[in-house]
């Protein structure tokens, strides 16, 4: 009997086990487990982005809704929410940041106050918004006791209820952007427009307008404007009325305003552009947005077309002039001979030529040196001879020859017209030039590079190019021969080098060697000379010296050797490579987004005053401008920002790469990016952002029925047990009964 109650007591006990093992399982698949998500109580509910401008008063509101099971949660008390600005510098909140829910079984909800200062760039101040609360849960505990002395025995089972508190928290984050005012610091003036009234052009005789439209395209006002005309002639484009200076109060930003000045000019002008000049001055704002009383000042370049008339007077024109053009010793013979001709539409009245010697001790007319004519018609040609003879008491010198031509034309009846060229004679005291050099020794002659250009200007290393020699024999009576010219450069130094190291020449010539011969050059003489050359691709950017080194004879076969020093300057190509242009593939109005782009200088020099800039309509960006200055060559740099978009339009930026290369040129490159602009996520609150819950916990279902089976399992054996128990006791009774 005592071993059947140990087995039905053992049965009991794990029944009891088996039961205990399903409890606790549901348990652990409950709500009742610690929680590792802090944000599955409550869902918090708040605009996303609060734009404010400097000393701005805003406020954001929060709502809180409970999220949690009431058949595992009891309730949630001694709610609090806590608002935190990490350093807080331009946006502070107005409160001490605490606020009191107490027992959120709904929904609650709250305002954070907040005050702005000033600022002097765009920021982006995250707010850190804290809910901490206590969860208060229930447990359940079942135990179960068997009466053995009671026939047959009792099985007693008693449930005990029980509570926790457990405290939590669950963070989110919202942010401010403060918007930086403008200051207003770019005072400006500009033509925005220019005409010519009645007309596009002038003619001869007439009043006309010149008519400009000023404007201020700048974010400040332009004040104390003044306006001067510059270009007026008397005797040409001159004031009709008025004066040519003009005085303007002020211009407001974007403001224009018309300026008038009335002109004319005389019937005897000629036709032609006048190049003109509008003068301005004014205060205004300087860079650091104060006023200024330093003057800034400007000018706009125009011209003024005057047309020709139909009756358009005569023009007279030098045709051709002859004269001599080697030297000539005394008593020689010198004859100046020309033609003019009227180009004009009128005739050309009372004409007088003259050719005067401007140096009669040298150079004496022999002729009559002036000539009269009546008339001279459209299209007329002349011509004049006059004789000059050189003087006994010629020297070495130039004596000039002053041609002149002085006319009347019908149409203008005012002063004559002149034209006047001059042309020079050679004289030579040959005697003299012999006295000269007879105490000196035998002249030599020498030979230089009177001139050397380069085609292309500027020499990229690695690239072939053209030089261009002007080799001049500078004797005035020897000529030279057999003249062998051989180029030697500097040793070539890398462009990863500080010093050369090779034995390479940097210059090498192309299809030919590095010396050249020139059969003869006559005394004065000069002789051109291409050669084609090339250098290494690596050649360091540097300003490198050829030589020339030149042998020669002169007409004894006597040998004379110079050389000549040539600077050539090598730059070395600029690169810059810039990477892939990232950013979040989707961004939302007023929320911030990242933009990373990586760049590297892979050429072969250092690039200067480096700079990035960011543009984009409807972006508002933390980093519009990032300085690098140096960018060595070999090395790696980024750009970082975050981007917020103000608008669902906003689709495309750009970031503007400059620098500047070993010459000083600058380089622009400008990169766009495409990005993707969704609206604010809709809420039930307006536009607040929907915070992602967690998703509901589901009950382990296979568990469940595990549990479930293993303690059917057990009550049926319980039964069975029982029954049989029951039947042998009959049995037992019956035989005793025998």
């Amino acid at each position: 009997m005592k071993n059947q109650i140990k087995k039905y007591v053992s049965i009991l006990l794990a029944f009891a086990f088996i039961l205990n093992f399903s409890v606790g399982v549901l348990a652990e698949s409950g709500s009742n487990a610690p929680a590792r998500n802090t944000d599955g109580e409550f869902i918090i509910e708040a605009m996303q982005s609060t734009i404010v401008g400097d000393f701005n008063n805003a406020y954001i509101d929060v709502r809180v809704t409970a999220n949690y099971n009431t058949k595992e949660i009891i309730g949630i008390s001694n709610v609090t929410a806590y608002a935190k600005i990490s350093n807080p510098v331009s946006v502070h909140i107005a409160d001490d940041g605490v606020y009191h829910l107490g027992d959120v079984r709904n929904s609650s909800e709250f305002r954070v106050p907040l005050y702005t200062l000033d600022t002097n760039e765009d920021k982006t101040v995250p707010i850190e918004i804290t809910l901490k609360y206590d969860v208060i849960s229930k447990n359940t505990t079942v135990s179960t006791t068997i009466d053995a002395k009671d026939s047959p025995e009792v099985t007693k089972r008693e449930v005990n209820m029980s509570t926790t508190s457990q405290s939590k928290e669950m963070t989110t984050t919202v942010y401010v952007v403060h918007r930086a005012k403008k200051l207003p610091k770019n005072s400006m003036i500009e033509v925005e427009k220019f005409e010519i009234f009645p007309n596009k052009f002038v003619t001869p005789g007439s009043e006309f307008e010149l008519v400009f439209s000023i404007k201020n395209p700048g974010d400040a006002p332009a004040n104390n404007i003044k306006l001067s005309l510059e270009g007026i002639d008397a005797k040409g484009i001159n004031m009709a009325k008025g004066l040519s200076t003009v005085d303007t109060t002020s211009l407001a930003p974007g403001e224009a305003r018309i300026i008038r000045y009335y002109m004319k000019v005389p019937a005897s002008i000629k036709g032609g552009l006048y190049p003109m000049k509008l003068n301005y001055t004014f205060t205004g704002k300087n860079e650091k947005g104060e006023d200024s009383n330093a003057p800034k000042e400007g000018s706009y370049t125009f011209s003024v077309d005057v047309k020709q008339s139909d009756m358009a007077p005569s023009s007279i024109i030098f045709e051709r002039v002859n004269f001599p053009s080697g030297r000539l010793g005394k008593n020689q013979p010198v004859n100046v001979s020309f033609s003019i001709k009227n180009i004009g539409t009128k005739n050309a009245q009372n004409l007088k030529i003259s050719a005067v010697s401007k140096d009669v001790e040298g150079l004496i007319p022999t002729s009559g040196s002036n000539a009269i004519v009546a008339s001279l018609k459209p299209g007329q040609v002349a011509s004049y001879s006059f004789d000059f003879k050189t003087a006994n008491a010629v020297s070495t010198k130039t004596y000039p020859v002053e041609i002149t031509v002085e006319y009347i034309d019908d149409a203008i009846g005012e002063e004559p017209h002149k034209i006047v060229q001059v042309v020079g004679i050679n004289g030579v005291d040959w005697y003299a030039e012999q006295q000269k050099y007879k105490d000196l020794p035998k002249s030599t002659p020498i030979l230089i590079i009177e001139k050397y250009d380069f085609e292309p200007e500027v020499i990229f290393a690695g690239t072939q190019f053209k030089m261009k020699l002007d080799v001049r024999n500078t004797s005035s009576d020897k000529a030279i021969k057999n003249i062998k010219i051989a180029l030697t450069s500097d040793v070539k130094q890398t462009a990863d080098q500080t010093a050369p190291t090779a034995t390479a020449s940097v210059f090498t010539p192309i299809q030919s060697s590095n010396t050249f011969y020139i059969d003869h050059i006559p005394a004065g003489g000069k002789i051109e000379k291409e050669i084609s050359m090339t250098t290494s691709h690596d050649t360091a950017a540097k300003t490198y010296t050829l030589t020339a080194n030149i042998e020669y004879e002169d007409s004894k076969a006597n040998p004379y050797k110079s050389s000549e020093v040539i600077g050539i300057t090598v730059i070395q190509d600029s690169k810059l490579t810039i990477g892939e242009i990232n950013t979040d593939p989707e961004l939302y109005v007023g929320t911030p987004g990242s933009l990373n782009v990586e760049f590297y200088n892979t050429g072969k020099v250092t690039l200067s005053n480096f700079m990035v800039e960011f543009e984009g309509e409807g972006l508002v960006v933390d980093t519009p401008t990032y300085y690098k200055g140096n960018f060595p060559s070999g090395t790696t740099d980024s750009y970082s920002a975050n981007i917020t978009p103000q608008d669902a339009k906003a689709s495309k930026g750009k970031l503007i790469f400059s620098y500047e290369d070993t010459t000083g040129e600058k380089h622009v490159i400008e990169k766009t990016f495409n990005i993707k602009v969704n609206e604010m996520n809709p809420m039930d609150m307006g536009e607040f952002e929907q915070f992602p819950q967690e998703p509901p916990k589901t009950t382990n279902w296979k568990l469940i029925i595990g549990g479930v089976g293993a303690a059917l399992a057990a009550i049926a054996g319980i039964v069975i047990y029982r029954k049989r128990k029951k039947k042998k006791a009959e049995e037992d009774l019956s035989l005793d009964e025998d």
